[in-house]
């Protein structure tokens, strides 16, 4: 989109400095950071994270996910750190990237607590997942209907901003950047009147909140980790003709470090800490973190259109 030489963007970055929009595309996919630059684009602290922890905690009500931003901010650093390097070059490349300050040790811990905790009480919450899953299930169905020109089936024009997306695969930038909440409202609104049965009452659920009935597995059946995996095999052989229409399946997992936390492979994102002896990672520093980054917490969940069976699956044996 930045590229886009059809696009609005591209013109005003190269009003400013020729090439600069190439460097701003290089800048935001680039898997090894070139400067400090990158670090406010993707690194353990960077803008980005920043911003959705309070926003979101704000704007859900959330009492979960506080941090310290000002003492984070205050002991802010920049450090050179080695990368690794690709295949058939030097064992490793210095790049400057964000660190933080000693003193600073107990505000990241909270950083790491708050964004482990938003994740489990926001953004995978069961209403949450179960919402994304009935929208990915009804776009999913559309898409379809969209590549086979059933259009009179999903009450859309092939003119409409996700008739255009889905029918390039996603290449149409302008179809794209059109896809924001009116358009899908909208959507949801031409999609409750569609002849397609399923298309209709997806839509007419998400209108109105009927939510697929959630069955959390690590709740329902606590006994064991084999246990859970038995219930798993036995629901997807019970309903193994519903999946992916009446009975939706989510699995994810999450840790406080690690998976949304840093990526062990790339040091930028990695919690770096600045000590007398050099720079150390957080769990070296922290008991807290040390002894909460060992494992990832699962969440396997299955949505039913329907409450008695969502009832019957819980009953397995």
């Amino acid at each position: 989109m930045i590229c886009d030489p059809n696009g609005n963007i591209l013109p005003i970055l190269e009003s400013h400095s020729t090439g600069l929009a190439e460097a701003v595309a290089d800048l935001l996919v680039a898997e090894t950071p070139a400067d400090i630059y990158h670090a406010i684009v993707s690194s353990s602290f960077d803008a980005y994270r920043l911003d959705y922890l309070r926003r979101d905690r704000l704007r859900t009500g959330s009492a979960a996910g506080a941090i310290d931003f000002d003492w984070l901010l205050e002991n802010l650093r920049i450090e050179t750190i080695d990368f690794e390097a690709p295949a058939g070059e030097e064992p490793a490349i210095p790049r400057v990237t964000f660190c933080l300050a000693a003193k600073a040790v107990e505000a990241a811990e909270a950083f790491l607590l708050a964004r482990f905790h938003l994740y489990t009480q926001v953004y995978l919450h069961k209403a949450t997942r179960g919402i994304e899953q009935m929208l990915a299930a009804l776009l999913r169905t559309v898409a379809t209907a969209i590549s086979e020109s059933r259009f009179g089936e999903i009450a859309i024009a092939p003119e409409h901003p996700l008739a255009r997306f889905f029918a390039s695969n996603g290449e149409d930038t302008r179809a794209y950047a059109a896809l924001d909440d009116t358009v899908i409202w909208g959507a949801l609104e031409r999609f409750s009147e569609a002849s397609d049965a399923y298309v209709r009452e997806l839509a007419n659920r998400l209108r109105n909140r009927q939510l697929f009935k959630a069955l959390d597995i690590e709740t329902a059946f606590p006994e064991s980790a084999e246990r859970q995996r038995r219930a798993i095999r036995q629901i997807e052989q019970e309903f193994a003709g519903e999946m992916g229409r009446t009975v939706l399946k989510d699995r994810t997992t999450i840790s406080i470090y690690g998976v949304i936390g840093a990526d062990d492979a790339q040091a930028q994102k990695r919690l770096m800490i600045q000590t007398a002896n050099g720079l150390r990672e957080i769990t070296e520093l922290s008991r807290a973190i040390n002894a909460l980054s060992g494992g990832e917490r699962p969440f396997n969940r299955f949505y039913f259109a329907d409450l008695a069976a969502r009832d019957r699956a819980r009953g397995q044996r």
